[in-house]
């Protein structure tokens, strides 16, 4: 989960957008990415995201969209993210 800054929800969700929408329209690896907001706490957010392999997500980190979301993340979220993988 991402637990966002309350005052730079908007940044944060802009920034998202913009790796979510690469993420599903550039990379063949990638065939989900759904951005979910919390109901009960407007500033905190999860990702499902759903790759082909282990592979695909690591080339999804070397793309210029998530690269750009990192630099934004690393300023906006006001804790450090916690990742889970599934398969």
């Amino acid at each position: 989960s991402l637990k966002v800054k309350p005052e730079m929800s908007d940044k944060f969700l802009e920034s998202a957008k913009i790796d979510a929408k690469g993420s599903v329209m550039n990379e063949p690896g990638c065939y989900r990415f759904d951005i979910i907001r919390d109901s009960a706490d407007e500033n905190k957010f999860a990702f499902l995201e759903v790759y082909e392999d282990k592979e695909a997500f690591d080339h999804h980190t070397t793309t210029p969209h998530f690269l750009q979301f990192k630099e934004t993340a690393e300023n906006v979220l006001e804790e450090k993210e916690r990742v889970s993988f599934c398969k």
